[in-house]
């Protein structure tokens, strides 16, 4: 069995593989009619620059929180930007979330009265994920990422600093060759 440490992806690096898996077909057309609408706009009339300006000022972030609320929150992603470790074994990979639960409310009302300080427990929630739902993986620099196979929308971020030296290789390694055995 291979672990990583504990880690979450920061909000930079999961907005911009958002965008690399599920926006460029939004960003290329979005992109060329704004282009197209600019130029028309300076050529023709004004009024076609701005429905370029509408275009930046309206559509776009429209579909930036599309993007977010279709794809962001789905539970195979937003499992990436929550502390937690992952652990991979001979059938599955499991990922482990961090989660933080309040104490009941009696014990808070008590340390209340008494002046301490809230405490939160932390809990550990299991998510088992099965190679089979796993695809061809894309390298970065010094990450891997698993997207799901359909109907599942989702990737799974490895990054090479959660693991020891050599657990990153060994772990990108059993996970592609235990897709590669399920997908033939």
């Amino acid at each position: 069995m291979i672990e990583s440490d504990v880690f979450k992806v920061d909000r930079s690096t999961f907005a911009r593989l958002l965008f690399e898996r599920y926006a460029q077909s939004w960003i290329f057309g979005g992109g060329f009619l704004f282009i197209v609408s600019l130029m028309l706009g300076f050529l023709l009339d004004y009024r076609i620059f701005l429905l370029a300006i509408i275009l930046i000022c309206l559509v776009a972030p429209a579909m930036m929180m599309i993007l977010y609320y279709n794809y962001g929150m789905k539970g195979e992603n937003y499992v990436n930007v929550i502390d937690h470790r992952i652990e991979i074994g001979t059938d599955a990979v499991t990922v482990y979330l961090k989660v933080r639960g309040e104490e009941d409310d009696e014990e808070e009302k008590d340390k209340e009265d008494k002046g301490d300080k809230k405490e939160d427990k932390e809990e550990w929630r299991r998510y088992e994920y099965p190679f089979s739902w796993f695809g061809r993986y894309t390298v970065g620099k010094d990450y891997v990422v698993f997207p799901f196979l359909a109907p599942r929308i989702g990737f799974l971020y490895l990054p090479a600093d959660a693991f020891k030296e050599t657990d990153f290789a060994a772990a990108v390694k059993r996970i592609a060759s235990e897709i590669e055995t399920e997908n033939n």
